[in-house]
């Protein structure tokens, strides 16, 4: 599972950057047409006007969401047959290729 440590790394930082962002200043262009109250990059992220509904969010999308995404991927690219052979696995792999025809796994 150490393919989920990069993806979870990404959304954990971009969850800092909307709090960062929120209580900067740096300004939210769509604040002054008068759509948003809040300096948040997203409403749902309003960190200054909606902190526990944001909180919530972030962590069901953290905890909950991400890891259920993660898992159906990995399930879904284990359902077609392997195409690399390890070296040395004789004349034919597990899907029933010829050995020759394989990139060997490093």
């Amino acid at each position: 599972m150490k393919q989920f440590i990069l993806p979870e790394t990404f959304a954990f930082i971009y969850v800092l950057w909307t709090i960062i962002h929120s209580f900067s200043g740096i300004g939210n262009p769509y604040a002054d047409a008068g759509e948003q109250n809040d300096d948040a990059i997203y409403d749902v992220l309003a960190w200054k006007n909606k902190t526990i509904g944001a909180v919530i969010l972030t962590l069901v999308l953290l905890f909950v969401v991400s890891p259920i995404l993660f898992l159906f991927c990995r399930v879904i690219s284990r359902i077609p047959p392997r195409r690399l052979c390890e070296e040395g696995a004789g004349q034919h792999c597990e899907n029933g290729a010829a050995a020759d025809s394989q990139v060997p796994l490093l």
